[in-house]
């Protein structure tokens, strides 16, 4: 939708055969931050990249769009230095996996965020199906979730939707008969000390 607010994050990579790839993401997110839509990304598999073509991916996805705020990898000082000098601003990213993790997994788990069928999504898709905590840092393939979560992370998403959407379970009135026999089941099973007072 035209009215969303688009948020990027940006995975720096070295990528080629032995470095882990780059990774750009784009989320829109509904102007009631209730929803969000991957509606576009990139990894870039066997392709070796410098901080400069990051950035020029970058740019070359965005387009025209406008992008509410984009997050990287400050671990990245060339590609901040390479942005600044063209006039782009970007945010580090918070790259804590524990808060990131669980903000991802709540969205996912109650359908706030979706993610667009496309030959480069499916990459994202397949990455957060097979991803495992336990898999060490520097083994693990997670470069498009770690975009996806530094482009999340810091918006800020309804929670209360969450609850306050769903709809209320109907109160069934309780049959009167059935209430008193359940009373007078209870008062037997335990009786009280006055019930057997002469």
């Amino acid at each position: 939708p035209k009215d969303s607010r688009v948020y990027a994050g940006v995975d720096i990579g070295s990528g080629g055969a032995s470095g882990h790839p780059a990774a750009i993401v784009f989320v829109a997110v509904s102007p009631d931050f209730k929803k969000g839509r991957v509606f576009k990304g990139w990894r870039g598999d066997q392709i070796e990249t410098t901080a400069k073509d990051v950035f020029d991916k970058y740019i070359e996805l965005r387009g025209n769009m406008k992008v509410e705020v984009a997050y990287y990898d400050w671990q990245s000082k060339d590609f901040f230095v390479i942005a600044s000098r063209s006039g782009e601003a970007f945010v580090p990213a918070d790259k804590s996996h524990d808060s990131g993790e669980s903000i991802l997994n709540a969205l996912f788990k109650n359908e706030m965020l979706h993610i667009y069928e496309d030959e480069e999504l499916k990459k994202l898709s397949g990455e957060l199906t097979v991803l495992n905590k336990a898999t060490e840092k520097r083994k693990a393939k997670d470069d498009f979730t770690d975009a996806l979560r530094y482009a999340c992370t810091k918006v800020s998403w309804d929670w209360e939707a969450i609850t306050s959407d769903k709809p209320k379970e109907p109160k069934i009135p309780l049959d009167p008969k059935k209430e008193e026999i359940r009373m007078r089941r209870e008062a037997f099973m335990n009786p009280t000390e006055d019930t057997f007072s002469v």
